[in-house]
């Protein structure tokens, strides 16, 4: 095989490595206080992408969950993928009185 061939061949294994590697995925664990959130990722548009606990497979980078879970406050972090991680986050409950109207206890005189 001539020289320039080798060469050649060399390199082409080099970028199918190199892109190999950026591809990697990672396991990341999405969980939540209470469990059985709704994961969105990054935005809503796509739809539930699971319930929690949920295992995602991600390559690195950054993204956006949103969890939404009946009596709770809508939650939106943004993490950064470098590697395997478990992340849990705690969702705040909605107080009774929100979305009710007022009420007043009249009492006869």
């Amino acid at each position: 095989m001539p020289h320039h061939s080798l060469i050649a061949c060399a390199l082409l294994y080099c970028l199918v490595c190199t892109e190999a590697s950026a591809q990697k995925r990672h396991k990341i664990v999405v969980d939540s206080v209470p469990s059985g959130a709704s994961i969105y990722l990054e935005d809503k548009a796509a739809g539930v992408q699971g319930l929690t606990p949920h295992t995602f497979s991600m390559k690195p980078g950054t993204y956006t969950f949103i969890l939404e879970a009946l009596d709770y406050h809508p939650l939106t972090r943004t993490v950064k993928v470098k590697g395997k991680a478990n992340y849990t986050f705690t969702l705040e409950p909605t107080p009774l009185t929100e979305g009710f109207p007022s009420c007043t206890l009249l009492t006869p005189s």
